[in-house]
């Protein structure tokens, strides 16, 4: 409302938009999932392995696995898909790749 004239409304779609914006779930880009014991030692090998391999985290979030409460789960998006080199220095550290998208 600007005064007493409606200026705009603010629909469902205006919020998920956002939303999408707010997540990069709208980017293209690729998705590496792992499973580890220690989500901080994941986080530094991943962030050692991008620079390394100039490939840009865009975004992270770890969680624990829910049907094992001691593993954690951590999602990373990158712009690109790692290469094999990549995905191998990350399992010689004991972390498991669950999925690559």
């Amino acid at each position: 409302m600007r005064g007493s004239h409606l200026a705009g409304i603010i629909t469902e779609s205006d919020i998920f938009e956002a939303l999408l914006g707010m997540s990069d779930a709208n980017t293209p880009n690729s998705e590496i999932v792992l499973e580890s014991n220690d989500v901080n030692n994941t986080l530094v090998w991943v962030i050692q392995l991008s620079e390394r391999h100039t490939l840009p985290i865009q975004s992270v979030r770890s969680f624990r696995n829910p049907r094992s409460g001691a593993k954690i789960i951590s999602v990373f998006h990158f712009p690109n898909k790692p290469d094999s080199h990549f995905v191998r220095e990350l399992c010689q550290q004991g972390i498991r790749l669950l999925s690559l998208v």
